[in-house]
């Protein structure tokens, strides 16, 4: 199982999951930022284990938005 941190340039975020991989081992994720806030986001990607929903910080990725 996997879960996914959205933080949003102004602070906040939301958190997605836990949900579980395609059968093949993979996920998608699509994130729509058109007229969102300017400036730098940050997506934390978890790995969740079953039994305890323990999250396990896994990846990192940031970008940012300009005009």
């Amino acid at each position: 199982m996997y879960s996914i941190k959205l933080t949003y340039p102004n602070g906040t975020s939301q958190e997605f999951g836990p949900s579980y991989f395609y059968t093949p081992g993979f996920t998608t994720m699509f994130l729509n930022v058109a007229g969102g806030p300017l400036g730098e986001w940050i997506i934390d990607y978890y790995l969740v284990r079953r039994g305890t929903q323990e999250k396990v910080p896994v990846s990192q990725v940031r970008f940012t938005l300009i005009e």
